[in-house]
């Protein structure tokens, strides 16, 4: 797996085979490592680029009463192990000091835990 990440690192694959969870478990040196997450992070931000021009630009500062924060996830918030420690988080969050958003970057799986998730975040957009 080293082998064939290095091969993709050199030829400047867009995506790359290593997962980025996969990637920190393993031994790479730090200069691939890097690499590995760079590439992930740059398919994110090409997916999260498309909320962007929906979000309002406020030209008014009024005070926020809570923190506002938001999660994005291609897996988490459909039928995958995360989606069941997302809807805890949910669960617990306090909701006078925090306001959470989704942004689910994968289509919806129709499951239990899509509907679970997208009823626990106070504002879950696709």
């Amino acid at each position: 797996m080293r082998q064939l990440t290095q091969e993709e690192i050199r030829a400047n694959v867009k995506q790359v085979s290593l997962q980025a969870f996969q990637a920190m478990a393993l031994p790479l040196p730090p200069r691939e490592l890097l690499a590995v997450m760079r590439k992930h992070a740059d398919e994110i931000a090409a997916r999260v680029a498309v909320f962007v021009p929906q979000m309002p630009i406020a030209t008014v500062r009024f005070p926020v009463h809570r923190i506002r924060v938001g999660y994005v996830s291609s897996a988490a918030f459909n039928n995958h192990v995360r989606a069941h420690l997302v809807q805890l988080l949910f669960k617990y969050l306090d909701k006078q000091r925090y306001e959470s958003f989704c942004y689910a970057l994968a289509g919806d799986d129709g499951s239990v835990e899509r509907q679970r998730t997208a009823a626990a975040c106070e504002h879950f957009r696709y």
